[in-house]
């Protein structure tokens, strides 16, 4: 049986033609020929470089002609052993890597391969043609290096090659957040083709990793206050559509402001940054307004949300949050 099992194992790699079996006939080849170039008396090619060089040169039909055999014995070897074998296993090396390269990149286009060992990254779970295309816009305009991971069940190839891939099965998120590199990552962006899903993938990635920021789209509120319960730290957004409509019915414009700010890749957007050293709102104030932004909000740690124009009187902790308006995102160690 066991020898059985060793022939099949043999057969396949033949048949595949692996790096294994390619690289154990290329040092063959080489040994042989060495071996039959010794026995014809060519003593000026033996030398491990000297050798090694001329044999590459041949193989690669480069051919440089410095180096070759004087003996009638040795060019015969050559001419019916060394030519025909190093050309074949060249071209067999050539074939295997442009064909392992295409693989791969066919394996990162369909979401087969593995993002485990990123670090800092994002994870958007969810994809909807216009949206996360738009997504995606946001989330380079302040950070063109940012380094995103999409992993998605509705497509089957990356749709954007700005971001890496993770076609998700039909199963639990775990598996394939864990693929999507969620251990390293920072942020996971949920907008699932329904709330059923979003809530899904939201309760995989905490239960996989208890440190990783969630932020997830909701329709329902319902559904938005289930994952609240079992998710405290847990964001959770609700379409705010029908208050920008209402908003620009009441105040024109204020609708169209409303999603500006909204946006990093328009004029001006609304950012946050932490708090490293406590310091009273007024002196953050002053330093937001000289690096040309304005503060519009101040968040307690662990607060669910900010206070709006807070009073200046007021002081920030060590890891509040200070919302504010600029053209850019300000420094993440300037408070």
């Amino acid at each position: 049986m066991t020898v059985r099992l060793l022939l099949r194992a043999l057969y396949r790699q033949l048949t595949e033609v692996t790096w294994p079996i390619l690289i154990a006939v290329t040092l063959t080849h080489a040994g042989v020929l060495w071996l039959l170039l010794a026995w014809a008396g060519e003593t000026d090619m033996l030398a491990p470089v000297t050798y090694i060089y001329w044999w590459w040169t041949t193989s690669t039909t480069v051919g440089y002609g410095d180096i070759s055999p004087v003996t009638d014995a040795g060019r015969m070897i050559v001419s019916f052993f060394g030519y025909t074998g190093g050309i074949a296993i060249f071209t067999a090396v050539i074939a295997k890597a442009i064909n392992s390269l295409s693989a791969f990149w066919r394996r990162r286009m369909n979401g087969l391969a593995d993002f485990s060992s990123l670090t800092g990254h994002t994870i958007i779970v969810g994809y909807h043609p216009a949206r996360t295309l738009r997504m995606i816009d946001e989330l380079l305009a302040g950070r063109p290096d940012a380094e995103i991971v999409l992993v998605a069940r509705e497509i089957e190839q990356n749709p954007d090659m700005r971001v890496r891939f993770v076609r998700a099965g039909t199963g639990s998120f775990t598996t394939d957040l864990r693929r999507a590199g969620l251990d390293g990552a920072k942020t996971v962006l949920i907008y699932g083709d329904g709330d059923d899903e979003t809530l899904s993938a939201a309760l995989a990635a905490s239960a996989a990793d208890d440190d990783v920021a969630i932020v997830a789209f909701f329709r329902d509120e319902a559904q938005a206050d289930l994952l609240r319960a079992h998710v405290p730290r847990a964001r959770c957004l609700i379409s705010d559509a029908v208050e920008q409509v209402v908003r620009e019915a009441q105040d024109p414009g204020a609708g169209i402001v409303l999603s500006l700010l909204s946006s990093t890749v328009e004029d001006a957007a609304v950012f946050s940054v932490r708090v490293r050293e406590g310091a009273g709102l007024e002196t953050i104030k002053r330093r937001l307004e000289e690096a040309g932004a304005v503060m519009i909000g101040h968040q307690k740690k662990g607060a669910v949300q900010p206070t709006l124009l807070p009073q200046a009187a007021g002081e920030a902790a060590p890891g509040d949050r200070i919302h504010y308006i600029a053209r850019a995102r300000l420094p993440g160690d300037m408070l």
